[in-house]
C-alpha cells in the first residue's frame, strides 16, 4: 500500500532516536498540513514549513493563511521545492477572486498539481434540487435547463423552436451530473451565480442557448436567448433578462397608402432585447397562420433579434433585403413591415408600417414576441 509514512516503527520499550522523531515530526507536518502565513503574492504564493522535505509526494497537505486575493491561475512552492500550480475541480486554474486576502486555504498535493480542498470564495451558494424530466449527463460540462411547467421537471434547453425549452431557463445542472428521468439533479440557479466547467471561453462574452440540447456558446441557436456572460475561460455568470412578457398580435388593415400603426405593449421594465417571430401578408391572399406553420412563402422573414437599439436576423429576400426590420413582407407597393419604434423605462413599441395596392386587398400582421428587460 503506498503511503507517505517514513519514520521506522519503534517496538515496545525501545529507545526513540533524535533521528526517529524527527521524522515522525516531519510525517506529521506533510501529511496532517503545517500552517503557516503564505508569503508571496495572491498568484504566486510561497510557503516555508518547519519540516526537512525536500520533493513532493502524493498526499501531502499544506496549509495557510493567503496574505493577498488571487486574480487569476495560482501556484504554491513550498520551502523552496519548487512552483506546482493549484487546481479546483480536479483540473481548473483558479480565476479572479478565487482566494480572499485572509482566507484559510488547504490543499493537497496529488502527483501533479496541488489540488484545493477548501471551497473558492466565490463559489456556488444556490445549488437547489429538482427532478429530472429525461436523461442529463452533464459529465464534461454544464448544462442548461428549462422547467416545464406541466410536469414541474427539469429539462435541457432547446433554442431551435419557441415554447419553454427556448425561455424559461432556470439555471445549470452541475457539471459531473449524470442523472436519468426521474432522478434528482442538482441545479445552480439565480443571476450572479458562477457556474464552472467550461472551456475555451471568452471573458464577457454573452452566452446564448442553442440548438444543441443544454448547450451554449456566444452565438447561440434558431432564437436567441441569452442566459450568462462569460467571466473567464471556463466560469460564466447567469445573467438572463430577469424580466420577461411574451405575448401576440394579430389584425388586419386594407389601407392603399403607406401607413404606420404603432402598437404599445406596457412592461413595467425597461427592454433590452425583442425577440420576435410572425406571418406577414400583403396583396390578394391575405393568410393568418399558427406558430407551428410560420412560413408563408420565401418573401417572408420569420424570426429576428433587436438588442438595445439594433436590429439582428437575416432576410431571405434578395431583392428587398432590409434588417431594421424585424418581420417583414415586401412586394412592390404591397408591403408590411414590424420594428421597434421607440422604448422607454415601462414600455416599447412597435411600428407595423403597412400598405396594399389594390382595392378588396389586406395586409396581414400575425406575430409572437419575448421582450427581455
Amino acid at each position: 500500500m503506498s503511503t507517505n509514512i517514513t519514520a521506522p516503527v519503534v517496538a515496545a520499550d525501545d529507545d526513540i532516536l533524535a533521528s526517529e522523531w524527527n521524522e515522525m515530526r516531519d510525517d506529521i507536518i506533510v501529511n496532517a498540513g503545517d500552517y503557516e502565513t503564505a508569503g508571496g503574492d495572491g498568484n504566486t504564493v510561497t510557503l516555508a514549513i518547519d519540516s526537512s522535505i525536500v520533493a513532493y509526494a502524493a498526499g501531502q497537505k499544506f496549509r495557510f493563511q493567503a496574505n493577498a486575493a488571487n486574480t487569476g491561475a495560482v501556484t504554491l512552492n513550498v520551502n523552496s521545492i519548487g512552483a506546482q500550480t493549484i487546481k479546483k475541480y480536479s483540473d481548473q486554474d483558479l480565476v479572479l477572486g478565487d482566494i480572499e486576502n485572509g482566507q484559510e486555504i488547504e490543499v493537497v498535493y496529488d502527483g501533479t498539481d496541488m489540488q484545493l480542498l477548501t471551497p473558492v470564495a466565490n463559489g456556488v451558494k444556490n445549488i437547489v434540487l429538482y427532478t429530472a424530466g429525461e436523461t442529463i449527463d452533464a459529465t464534461t460540462k454544464a448544462l442548461a435547463v428549462y422547467l416545464k411547467i406541466s410536469d414541474g421537471k427539469v429539462y435541457k434547453t432547446d433554442a431551435s423552436a419557441w415554447g419553454e425549452e427556448m425561455f424559461r431557463f432556470i439555471g445549470f445542472v452541475l457539471k459531473g451530473e449524470n442523472v436519468s428521468a426521474d432522478d434528482e439533479v442538482r441545479v445552480i440557479q439565480g443571476e450572479g451565480e458562477v457556474v464552472s466547467g467550461f472551456s475555451g471561453l471568452t471573458i464577457n462574452d454573452e452566452q446564448l442557448e442553442t440548438d444543441t440540447a443544454g448547450g451554449v456558446d456566444n452565438t447561440g441557436g434558431t432564437k436567441k436567448y441569452k442566459v450568462a456572460r462569460a467571466i473567464s475561460a471556463t466560469e460564466m455568470v447567469i445573467e438572463t433578462g430577469a424580466k420577461i412578457v411574451d405575448g401576440s398580435y394579430t389584425t388586419t388593415s386594407d389601407v392603399d397608402t403607406l401607413t404606420n400603426t404603432d402598437i404599445a405593449i406596457t412592461l413595467g421594465f425597461k427592454p433590452k432585447r425583442v425577440t420576435c417571430v410572425g406571418n406577414l401578408w400583403a396583396g390578394s391572399n391575405p393568410v393568418t397562420e399558427s406558430w407551428n406553420n410560420q412560413h408563408i412563402n420565401a418573401d417572408v422573414q420569420t424570426s429576428a433579434w433587436w438588442v438595445n437599439g439594433t436590429t439582428y436576423g437575416v432576410n431571405p429576400r434578395t431583392d428587398a433585403n432590409d434588417t431594421t426590420y424585424l418581420i417583414q413582407y415586401t412586394n412592390n407597393t404591397n408591403i408590411s413591415k414590424i420594428s421597434v419604434n421607440a422604448v422607454d423605462n415601462n414600455s416599447l413599441t412597435f411600428r407595423w408600417t403597412h400598405q396594399r395596392d389594390l382595392a378588396g386587398q389586406e395586409s396581414v400582421i400575425n406575430f409572437r414576441y419575448i421582450i427581455e428587460g
